[in-house]
C-alpha cells in the first residue's frame, strides 16, 4: 500500500473552478519544500550553487541558512542537484504550509500582522526574511510585484 499526499486544509478548500477576487489567498497544496544549512566558510559557494537551481525558489532563514520552495520539482530531483553541490540539506515538505497572498492590496494585508518594512524599495521581489505575523514565526518572501509567499510550520 502507498501512502498518498494529502493536504490537511485540502477539504476545506474551494474548488479550482471558483473566480479568485483581486486579492487572493492561495494554498499550495504539495510543495516542495527543503532546509538547505552550510557551514559559515561555505556560504558564498552554497549560495552560488542554490542561485542555479531552475523552478526552485530560495529563501533566505539566517545566516548560512535557506528554505527551497519549488511547485514544479520534487524532492528527488532537488536533493540529488544538492548532493551534486555537496550540500547538507533536508526535505521538510510535511513540516511546512505555503501560502500564497496576491493583489493589489497585499502589502496593507501583510502589514497588518506583519512588523517589516514591504515597501518595494526595501522589500524586493526575491527578497525573503523571517518574521512574526500575528505571533505565528513564517518565512516571508517577495515572489512578484504584489504577490507574497508565507512558509508557515505546521
Amino acid at each position: 500500500m502507498y501512502f498518498i499526499q494529502r493536504h490537511p486544509l485540502e477539504d476545506l478548500l474551494p474548488t479550482q473552478n471558483a473566480t479568485p477576487a483581486a486579492d487572493h489567498l492561495t494554498v499550495l497544496l504539495r510543495p516542495t519544500v527543503v532546509s538547505v544549512l552550510a557551514l559559515a566558510k561555505d556560504t558564498e559557494r552554497a549560495a552560488a550553487a542554490l542561485n542555479t537551481l531552475q523552478d526552485v525558489s530560495a529563501r533566505v532563514c539566517g545566516p548560512a541558512e535557506w528554505l527551497l520552495v519549488s511547485e514544479d520539482v520534487g524532492g528527488t530531483v532537488l536533493g540529488r542537484s544538492l548532493d551534486a553541490a555537496n550540500l547538507r540539506w533536508v526535505d521538510q515538505s510535511h513540516a511546512y504550509v505555503v501560502v500564497r497572498l496576491s493583489g493589489p492590496n497585499v502589502r496593507t494585508i501583510l502589514a497588518k500582522g506583519i512588523g517589516a518594512d514591504l515597501h518595494p524599495l526595501a522589500f524586493a521581489v526575491g527578497q525573503s526574511t523571517n518574521a512574526l505575523f500575528a505571533q505565528t514565526q513564517i518565512n516571508l518572501a517577495r515572489i512578484a510585484e504584489d504577490t507574497f509567499e508565507m512558509d508557515v510550520m505546521r
